[in-house]
């Protein structure tokens, strides 16, 4: 069901605010009637929820043999698919959909439980090539409860914004719907620095603002500006092609036609890393040149440069760029370009990192728990294999007080030219059609109000953790949440925090 340990889920970046809009409201009768998009993906929508509600194991399995696309199947067989979904049957008594977006190539279909107080969020994405079949289901919890925005009170002073976002805290801590660190800071100065919950539940291990969390695609951010700097000392263009500075590229002929502009705004068509069928996680690659070697020599997913579709492919393309130009492994340049530069001190640590003080991720996994309803499990964590290196696509664990040195490093220009930053962050491609969430160069910018939030997310719904990271960016606010619980545990509490700061009320 999830591509990639790297990847965001759809609440976390492609529509993260339209989504979380959607589940504002405590959930209530079904708008009627609910218009499903006269297309092929729309049809598909209204035909997989009759099916989940008639609970018919054997339609399922047919379902997927009309409607999936073949790269449907690439991690999961229908059989698999089916029994989560029949799970969700059960756990709820039947979906009642509220509300269905159509996103051009996706389509999302918001339910409630017809027997549970709880919302679920079903994803379908359209294939690149095959357009008119279902290449990607995705699950998403949204309990009403944990997601619904608080309405703030009214503040005009970062005490009262400190005292509100403390509250807020401890009621999500008290109900046991969140665990991590929160730091909140205005320009240097940190205002808010709380961590709860347990780092090991099983030994009683409190977070510690020092504890380490795992970031996954986070890291894109700092993919970016290691590129930014081989701009800035004249070794690269933004506009130069793959050929120009990669010429090991597995596939020739899609590296004349892609450039670096379009790695860093997921608009290369370049394939996903984690689909690959000749990959093997539990190896230890070197580099992302060996990296790409087993995991680009397919087609492009479509035509660079038409639209976003986001591919930690493109990074780790963007990975190898960093290595070839720089001569330095993708790992040794971070921490000698960025991390030491920026004052990390912990300094970012790989998944297989068995030091103290890394927090043990606990999750509701959707395959055994769609709807949330069972005590949260302990997750994965990588120990070996591909888990022991930084990706440029993510990866790594890292502490609250790191990535706000980073921010600060960035923001000041210690890292790259304010000039620079501002072509960064600088919204370049639509999330979706008509969308006013856009993509820049390794980060996302998004307007709220008369401001704009920059940053990234990252998630892993395979491993329960949850990554956010988001700049308020007139306003000089830095909002930074690390969960060891799945989504949507940070990303919603971090967002509520940026509306607050941004003065707009939660829609």
């Amino acid at each position: 069901m999830f591509r990639s340990p790297f990847s965001l889920s759809l609440i976390l970046l492609a529509g993260t605010w339209s989504w979380a809009a959607a589940q504002s409201a405590p959930p209530g009768p079904a708008p009627s009637p609910v218009t499903w998009p006269d297309s092929p993906l729309g049809r598909a929508a209204q035909a997989l929820i009759e099916t989940i509600n008639r609970g018919d194991s054997l339609g399922l399995i047919r379902y997927f043999e009309q409607y999936g696309a073949r790269d449907l199947m690439l991690q999961w067989t229908p059989q698999r698919y089916a029994r989560m979904l029949l799970k969700a049957r059960a756990q709820s008594g039947g979906l009642e959909v509220r509300r269905v977006r159509d996103r051009g190539n996706a389509v999302r279909v918001f339910t409630s439980a017809k027997q549970a107080d709880r919302m679920l969020g079903i994803e379908l994405v359209a294939g690149y090539r095959e357009t008119d079949k279902v290449a990607q289901i995705s699950l998403h919890l949204m309990d009403p409860a944990q997601q619904q925005r608080p309405k703030w009170p009214a503040v005009r002073t970062d005490a009262e914004r400190i005292a509100a976002i403390e509250s807020r805290i401890a009621e999500l801590t008290a109900a046991d719907r969140f665990s991590g660190v929160v730091l909140v800071a205005r320009g240097d100065s940190v205002l808010v620095e709380r961590a709860v919950g347990f780092s090991d539940q099983a030994r009683q291990l409190p977070n510690t603002p020092d504890t380490r969390f795992m970031l996954t695609s986070v890291g894109k951010m700092f993919a970016a500006v290691a590129v930014a700097q081989l701009v800035e000392s004249g070794k690269l263009r933004f506009d130069d092609t793959v050929a120009k500075v990669l010429p090991e590229y597995p596939d020739r002929e899609a590296a004349r036609r892609i450039t670096i502009a379009q790695l860093l705004t997921h608009t290369a068509g370049v394939p996903e890393v984690f689909d690959a069928p000749g990959l093997n996680r539990a190896l230890p690659y070197g580099s992302h040149a060996e990296l790409l070697k087993v995991t680009v020599n397919r087609p492009l997913l479509m035509e660079p440069g038409s639209h976003w579709g986001y591919s930690n492919g493109g990074y780790a393309t963007l990975g190898a760029i960093v290595e070839r130009l720089s001569g330095q492994s993708y790992q040794d340049y971070l921490r000698s370009r960025i991390f030491q530069p920026a004052g990390m001190t912990q300094g970012l640590r790989p998944s297989n990192d068995t030091a103290t003080g890394r927090a043990v991720p606990y999750a509701h996994f959707p395959e055994v728990d769609p709807l949330g309803r069972e005590p949260r499990t302990p997750g994965e964590q990588a120990r070996d294999g591909m888990g022991a290196r930084l990706w440029a696509f993510g990866g790594g664990y890292g502490s609250p007080r790191d990535l706000f040195r980073f921010v600060r490093a960035l923001r000041n220009g210690r890292l790259v030219s304010r000039a620079m930053v501002d072509t960064l962050v600088a919204g370049r491609v639509p999330l979706g059609p008509g969308s006013g969430e856009q993509y820049a160069y390794g980060f996302y910018s998004i307007p709220i109000g008369d401001d704009r939030v920059v940053g990234h997310s990252g998630s892993n719904p395979g491993m329960g953790m949850d990554a956010d990271v988001e700049l308020l960016w007139d306003r000089d606010y830095t909002i930074i949440v690390l969960s060891n619980y799945d989504a949507p545990a940070g990303v919603m509490l971090a967002q509520s925090i940026v509306l607050l700061l941004a003065g707009v009320e939660p829609r």
